[in-house]
């Protein structure tokens, strides 16, 4: 396909919010058993951290930054971003993770290989370090 050319072939950055950073994985397990992009070595399986945490997860919550990247450039460790999903990317390589949320349980929030980035969460609701991200990627990504 174009987007595998364009993405696995030629290394077009590219960023997947939500529901995009969902799609980019192996499979997903919402509304049964289906096959993803395959980009990422992953799984999108269900969030269930316990009666205390609501699900959908809906809000503002932390983005512990696992590793050092271009996209958290001016973005302090305490920066709050703004998550609304009921799902989440399960990586199969910690590697590529760059950074989780804790809400019940610690997931992954935003995710790397290559020129392939993920995030849980949307930078574009999420003010000035979600504007921040997005510039920090569409400048280095």
């Amino acid at each position: 396909s174009v987007l595998n050319f364009l993405i696995l072939e030629r290394k077009k950055p590219i960023l997947g919010i939500c529901l995009g950073f969902q799609l980019m994985a192996k499979e997903s397990y919402e509304f049964g058993h289906h096959q993803g992009l395959g980009w990422l070595d992953a799984s999108v399986i269900k969030l269930e951290p316990g009666k205390d945490w609501p699900v959908p997860h809906v809000g503002w919550n932390g983005l512990e930054q696992l590793q050092k990247n271009i996209l958290f450039e001016n973005i302090p460790q305490e920066a709050l971003f703004y998550y609304t999903h009921s799902f989440h990317v399960k990586m199969n390589q910690e590697e590529n993770v760059l950074g989780k949320c804790l809400y019940g349980i610690s997931f992954t929030a935003i995710a790397k290989k290559e020129n392939i980035y993920g995030t849980q969460f949307h930078p574009e609701k999420s003010k000035q370090f979600g504007l921040k991200l997005l510039e920090n990627f569409l400048k280095n990504g």
